[in-house]
């Protein structure tokens, strides 16, 4: 029986593939060659590389950066069964692993007093440790065997050595040695453990268990940070993809991690001289270490941030040969530099006058958002942020020196970027300058709906004014009862007319301007700029607020009868303050009553509010908490508990006031207008706009780039009785 499943670039057969001169124990080494061997011929119509090998699975890449996951068997007859072929999502975490090595033989040197100081040991092995914890690819332990040179080796208490947060420290004086002479193997890596002269009760120790026979009864556990993907289920090790770098050796009664006494490297205690591997054997080391290379490169890269041509620059120069950690690294700085360089950034995006054109306006304003922290979907994730202000000017302008005119070779992004912000050609020169305000509108945007002065809770309708003309809010009053009617002796009456009342405003205008220098985009100050911004924010939202709140706090007039907004004769007018007391409950009643007892234009009939919303200043507000609390009395029931929530939720701190004993009630504008407010076009966030003459063809007018903050609205009480004031003398 044969399955196909489609995916990206392949067709995946999944049958039985013969092996031949294939034994029942095999190193990883020879299981990656039987493999590519078997998936050749399992899968002739794929593409790919494996890039990780398990005990029972590989993952294989596709070429276009897709990873698939690709379950495996191979029986005792030497017979490779392959699976279905699935699609693998990669989590990387950077942890912590204890793993083990064992000793694997004693290397004589010198006299007789002089051996047992060395010792060649199994370092780690390929595949999953015996805690389940970890599981290793012999590609990724071959990487890491220059970082394991001269790695300390400690004899810790097993307090010392099992806590995860290692509260006793290591000191000095648990310093037993070191690892020299780490070499890759068939199975993992091996070295020598160097014992120091002090630690000589080690070595006797070791010497003693050795000799009769003993020789598992010490190991060494390594301490390292590595980087490692989940596993398919949450009972799967975590399988290490590179180890970033060895703390420390560890000597331990009981290894993890397959580490074991191995030979005597100098032979001279059996008088033999020691095997040499055979072709076969250096083809399979040769393989495994260019496999190790070669996914140590597309790890280093991959988090190098470098353009997509110098990666590619790079790739070409260490593929298909074995290399160190340390001269890839070296190789990847030197690039960076040089084009830190032509950019005078810390981002690298082009070099010279050839630029990258991967990157599009879009992807490329997201790197300017994400440099002031503004926040973006999902979509944009794997976008980074610029490193600096000027790098992102050297980005968009080409002008390396920051001399205000932008290189020919930044005319095409340029206008890539006015299509993209939907503004005409001409404008192409100040693309920096319209990309810069964008960001920084956005940035503003979110810092404004951020700050809440409850100003919200003074709103009961919005209105999109479309000019600067008189804006009328007419409030028509309330019919009476209907009458009784009988249609077999008089016809149905005319309605009582109504009247109503007329508010009259308009639109007032609000704004500033903003300067960016050349200075600041030299000197990378982005910080001030940053903070000009939120301050702008909170400077505009704080006066939309207060243009509401001066209303209640000022006791403005009410248009509609020309009469202060809290009034004796609006009934919605108290002189007693609130206090933690019989009083301040009677106090607080009698304004709620007032405000239930608000009465109908014209009808007269009671309207019968409920107060939604209790405001104080910051110095009453756990007097009002207690209020809405079941307190206060000692055998008393305190009626208004949890009127305005349960969780004092409509309690309000007028951030504005700065009275401290005046409060006030708020009505539930589902039940009464309330006030409104008016945007110009609908407008509600304040605009951010490029001041300065976007045509004449320089990024800085007298060194300075200048935005206009403007922000259009107004706001006017549309009826009194939803709110209710004690001014308290």
């Amino acid at each position: 029986m044969k399955t196909e499943q489609e995916t990206p670039g392949m067709t995946v057969q999944s049958r039985s593939s013969p092996a031949t001169d294939v034994k029942a124990a095999l190193s990883f080494s020879e299981i990656r060659k039987v493999l590519c061997r078997a998936f050749t011929e399992a899968f002739p119509d794929s593409r790919g590389d494996m890039v990780d090998l398990f005990a029972d699975h590989v993952v294989i890449s596709d070429g276009s950066g897709s990873l698939y996951e690709v379950p495996y068997t191979i029986d005792d007859q030497g017979q490779v069964s392959t699976g279905d072929m699935t699609k693998a999502r990669r989590q990387v975490d950077y942890v912590a692993i204890q793993s083990a090595s064992r000793l694997t033989s004693a290397i004589e040197e010198g006299p007789r007093e002089e051996q047992g100081f060395k010792w060649r040991v199994q370092i780690v092995e390929a595949g999953p440790d015996r805690q389940n914890i970890a599981s290793y690819n012999i590609g990724v332990l071959h990487a890491a065997a220059p970082i394991y040179e001269g790695a300390k080796v400690f004899a810790l208490s097993q307090g010392q050595h099992a806590s995860p947060d290692n509260p006793y420290g290591k000191s000095v004086r648990d310093l037993v040695g070191w690892i020299s002479n780490v070499d890759p193997n068939a199975t993992g890596l091996e070295g020598t453990l160097n014992i120091l002269k002090n630690a000589a009760w080690l070595k006797d120790l070791i010497l003693d268990a050795w000799q009769r026979g003993k020789r598992d009864l010490v190991g060494l556990s390594h301490d390292v940070i590595a980087q490692t993907v989940s596993g398919r289920s949450s009972s799967d090790p975590k399988q290490v993809e590179r180890i970033v770098r060895v703390d420390s050796v560890d000597v331990v009664y009981e290894p993890i991690a397959g580490g074991r006494i191995l030979r005597m490297a100098a032979a001279a205690q059996a008088g033999q001289k020691e095997a040499t591997m055979d072709e076969q054997d250096k083809k399979l080391l040769e393989e495994g270490r260019i496999a190790a290379a070669r996914t140590i490169l597309a790890s280093e890269l991959s988090v190098s941030g470098l353009p997509d041509l110098t990666r590619n620059k790079i790739e070409t120069e260490f593929s298909g040969r074995v290399f160190t950690v340390e001269e890839l690294r070296s190789a990847i700085t030197r690039e960076k530099e040089y084009l830190d360089k032509i950019t005078g950034s810390g981002i690298v995006t082009g070099a010279g006058h050839v630029r990258v054109a991967s990157e599009g306006p879009e992807r490329i304003q997201a790197a300017m958002d994400k440099l002031f922290g503004v926040e973006l979907g999902d979509s944009f994730k794997e976008i980074r942020p610029f490193a600096s202000l000027r790098a992102a000017y050297t980005e968009i302008t080409g002008d390396t020196e920051v001399r205000g005119m932008p290189s020919r070779g930044a005319a095409q992004l340029g206008q890539a970027f006015m299509e993209y912000m939907r503004l005409p050609a001409a404008y192409a020169s100040s693309s920096f300058s319209f990309a810069l305000g964008n960001t920084m509108y956005r940035r503003m945007v979110q810092d404004y709906n951020g700050i809440n002065f409850d100003e919200g809770s003074l709103i009961s309708f919005k209105r999109n004014a479309k000019d600067f003309r008189t804006i009328e809010a007419v409030r028509v009053g309330y019919f009476g009862d209907l009458p009784d009617v009988d249609p077999e002796t008089a016809d149905y009456s005319e309605a009582e007319n109504v009247t109503d009342e007329e508010v009259s405003y308009t639109v007032n205008q609000k704004g500033i301007i903003l300067t960016v220098t050349r200075k600041t985009i030299i000197n990378d100050d982005i910080r001030t700029v940053q903070t000009l911004v939120s301050r702008l924010a909170r400077a505009a939202k704080r006066t939309h607020a207060r243009r509401g709140w001066a209303k209640i706090i000022d006791n403005a007039t009410y248009k509609g009868d020309t009469t202060a907004l809290f009034h004796n004769d609006h009934s919605n007018l108290g002189s007693t303050g609130l206090t933690n007391d019989a009083a301040g409950i009677a106090a607080l009643t009698a304004r709620l009553t007032a405000m239930f007892n608000q009465t109908e234009k014209d009808s007269g009939e009671i309207l019968a509010l409920e107060a939604y919303k209790l405001w104080v200043p910051r110095v009453l507000y756990e007097i009002a908490v207690a209020l809405n609390s079941p307190w206060p009395l000692a055998g008393a029931i305190n009626p208004h508990a949890g009127r305005f929530g349960s969780n004092h939720e409509r309690i309000i701190i007028n951030k504005l006031t700065t009275d401290t004993t005046d409060w006030g009630l708020i009505g539930n504008p589902a039940e009464v207008e309330l006030m409104e407010v008016a945007y110009l076009n609908g407008q509600e966030q304040p605009e951010l706009f490029v001041s300065d003459n976007p045509l004449v063809g320089q990024m800085f007018v007298a060194d300075k780039i200048q935005y206009k903050m403007r922000h259009e609205y107004e706001w006017e009480i549309v009826d009194y009785r939803g709110f209710d004031k004690s001014v308290v003398g």
